[in-house]
């Protein structure tokens, strides 16, 4: 697989691996957004901080490593700023899993470069379709609906 840097104005965007420590922050960050809300919504409080890091902990992204998979990491201003990730799910469908800009940073058009980078890298893994909407509740950040136009991420 051939994946290459995607560079726009502040933001660039490369392959990373799935444990590092700014892949494993993001992922906090996301996993935590995106608990707290539902809590939120659901039950009047965040995430109960012993629930979060169970969850947290369980997830570790390793279905994000090559050669089936890829994480993509954007920086913005040389600081780790989103990710997106790409897993296949059969030979020649693929999914994108971890799609996430940190909130302050939403709006400045790192969305849009992620998803370019992530349809790239789902090439480079032999994706041929990549379904829209695969895994979405209410909750999540942004929505698959949104990111057609990528401005909420």
């Amino acid at each position: 697989m051939t994946t290459r840097t995607t560079t726009s104005t502040s933001w660039t965007v490369a392959p990373e691996p799935f444990d590092s420590p700014a892949a494993a922050a993001l992922w906090r960050a996301y996993y935590t957004e995106v608990s707290d809300r539902w809590y939120l919504l659901h039950r009047g409080h965040t995430t109960d901080p012993v629930e979060l890091e169970r969850e947290i902990a369980a997830e570790t992204g390793a279905a994000l490593a090559p050669p089936t998979g890829v994480l993509l990491l954007a920086r913005y201003d040389g600081e780790p700023a989103g990710t997106a990730g790409g897993r296949l799910r059969d030979a020649r469908t693929g999914e994108l899993k971890r799609v996430f800009v940190r909130e302050e940073l939403r709006g400045k058009g790192g969305g849009a470069v992620l998803l370019t980078a992530a349809e790239e890298a789902a090439r480079g893994l032999g994706v041929e379709r990549l379904p829209p909407a695969v895994e979405q509740g209410a909750h999540q950040v942004g929505g698959f609906g949104s990111w057609a136009s990528a401005d909420s991420l």
